[in-house]
């Protein structure tokens, strides 16, 4: 199976999985800063409430003290700034904005945020 590139896994409308702390991305990128609540992370190498992982076909995101399944029937989403795996990240037109969105049965929705969304950077 080939790898998704973030901006393929959001063109075909892509659904990521999460399993009570774990955010399964169907996408092998890197994760340059979190938004979760008002809580922004970006140092995930000494961060203790994140850990980013990547295998071949996936990014998974840990978020250690927060149950998922409690964002369900929520207005509330993890924003994440994203790149390709092997993007230049000093370029910020390689920067991706989206936004993940917990639903039921394990699903995360993925999408890029429109004009009125309010995304700190």
């Amino acid at each position: 199976m080939q790898t998704l590139t973030i901006a393929e896994a959001v063109r075909n409308n892509r659904k990521g999985f999460y399993l009570y702390n774990r955010i399964i991305l169907p996408f092998k990128g890197q994760v340059l800063k979190l938004i979760i609540h008002d809580d922004i992370h970006i140092d995930f190498a000494y961060d203790e409430d994140i850990e980013v992982s990547q295998d071949p076909q996936n990014t998974s995101i840990y978020l250690r003290g927060i149950r998922l399944d409690k964002f369900i029937d929520s207005y509330k989403t993890i924003k994440l700034v994203c790149a390709e795996w092997d993007a230049d990240l000093t370029d910020a037109s390689n920067h991706i904005k989206l936004i993940c969105k917990i639903q039921d049965q394990h699903c995360v929705m993925i999408s890029k945020p429109d004009e009125n969304t309010l995304f700190i950077e």
